[in-house]
């Protein structure tokens, strides 16, 4: 009894031993979390990096190391100095944990986006001074860049058109498009819509401005003609002599040149007789004339005052 009971035991042992060792051996190692192991493996970004290199060597290190594509931002992130850390902390926290908007972002910054990649392409010249072989894989990787033959062809196809058109625009369309970074055929279309509906509104605005400044001349309302000046209050405030009246007949109804009355010489010394009186004329204590003819007088009102005045000749 006391054998077989050792065997068993012995052999429940072994099992177990078994067991613990498939159980070991079946075991996943712990896993790295990619922002540690990218820390780990990848270098810091330098001044002396071409940014697009490094993107392009950290892209290959995490499909080699099997990172989730949506670990990507985060494992870059602590990789990042200068200008593409700025464009990182730029971005919001949802946009930062996006790869493909970070990495269009940072590209940006350096100025390698599509429309860039395109103008170096068209101004791309050989240099004799350069091996030539160089030059060729540059330029083709340029366009690779450029086009993204991996996005299919159609892509490529509305790329070079969206290149064509921008070329081809007035330099007002091509800076006011340019601008709004059109990926295709239609965003171009839309940006020149926009810029013409602009300009008419802006024009009709102008219109309205100007009308508003130089406004149509009103009719001011007719106006009464002013009443004339009441006769007899005027001359209330006059001398009779003033009353229209004849100064020769001193009737109201006429003026001195209508009076029907002839006219008489006017006296003088020669048509009147000599004084009987005795004296000498320059010893008169008084004037001879008033022997003759008396003057002529006229009732005249002087500061609300009746008086006689003399008529002189």
């Amino acid at each position: 009894m006391d054998n077989a009971l050792l065997q068993q035991l012995i052999t429940a042992q072994q099992t177990t031993i078994e067991l613990l060792q498939r159980q070991l051996s079946g075991r996943e190692e712990p896993r790295v979390k990619p922002r540690a192991a990218a820390h780990a493996i990848l270098p810091r970004l330098s001044k002396e990096d071409d940014i697009e290199a490094f993107l392009m060597t950290f892209e290959r290190t995490a499909t080699l190391e099997e990172w989730p594509p949506t670990e990507w931002a985060s494992a870059l992130a602590p990789l990042l100095t200068g200008v593409a850390q700025e464009a990182y902390f730029d971005l919001d926290s949802r946009e930062a944990a996006d790869y493909g908007r970070l990495k269009t972002e940072i590209l940006s910054r350096y100025q390698l986006t599509a429309r860039d990649r395109a103008v170096k392409f068209h101004q791309w010249t050989y240099m004799a001074d350069q091996p030539v072989r160089a030059q060729i894989f540059a330029l083709i990787r340029l366009m690779k860049q450029w086009l993204e033959p991996g996005k299919g062809v159609g892509h490529v196809i509305e790329t070079l058109v969206v290149d064509k058109i921008l070329r081809e625009l007035p330099s007002d369309l091509k800076r006011v498009v340019g601008q709004t970074n059109p990926l295709s055929a239609d965003d171009i279309a839309q940006a020149v819509e926009t810029y013409r509906s602009t300009g008419e509104l802006l024009k009709e605005d102008k219109k309205e401005r100007k009308d508003s400044a130089n406004p149509v001349p009103r009719l001011a309302p007719a106006r009464p003609p002013p009443k004339p000046p009441n006769p007899l209050r005027r001359w209330e405030k006059s001398s009779p002599t003033q009353q229209g009246r004849c100064f020769k007949c001193q009737s109201p109804d006429h003026y001195a040149s209508q009076c029907p009355s002839k006219d008489e010489s006017m006296v003088t010394e020669s048509s009147l007789p000599i004084p009987t009186h005795p004296g000498s004329r320059g010893h008169d204590q008084h004037c001879w004339l008033t022997e003759i003819a008396p003057a002529p007088e006229i009732p005249v009102r002087v500061e609300g005052q009746d008086v006689v005045a003399i008529l002189d000749s």
